[in-house]
């Protein structure tokens, strides 16, 4: 009997966790565009790059261009590129041309939101009449 509470109660918790999971997945769809900026801006408070001593701003630019450019390439090939030809076709430019612009936005607003991330975590104190205040 014993066992049976127990598998009861770990598949209400289950079920109200997964309930939980939908909800905020459908919340999560209804941000603007530009929130992804804040979760990289929590990332780059958490991982430790400091150590490894590579650019923050390189690696967050080059994973937000890989990622906006290989996002609407996948687009543009699921959906035909319908949307992607009357973009480019507005915008009177090449569709090569607004991948690499879309690349290059979403590369430059995850740079510059990693690399804040990480000056909050590494700010140096202050120098007062250029001595180094006492640790």
């Amino acid at each position: 009997m014993r066992h049976k509470n127990n598998s009861l109660r770990a598949s209400i918790a289950t079920s109200i966790g997964l309930a939980f999971l939908i909800i905020l997945v459908k919340q999560l769809a209804m941000l603007p565009w530009w929130s992804f900026t804040v979760v990289v801006f929590a990332l780059g408070l958490a991982l430790p790059y400091r150590r490894w001593n590579l650019p923050v701003f390189g690696i967050g630019f080059l994973v937000g261009f890989v990622v906006w450019a290989g996002a609407n390439t996948l687009y543009g090939v699921l959906y035909q590129a319908e949307l992607f030809d009357k973009v480019a076709s507005v915008m009177g430019l090449q569709k090569i041309v607004l991948l690499l612009a879309s690349g290059l936005i979403g590369g430059l607003l995850t740079g510059l939101s990693f690399l804040a991330g990480k000056s909050v975590v590494f700010q140096s104190k202050p120098e007062v009449g250029g001595i180094v205040p006492a640790k």
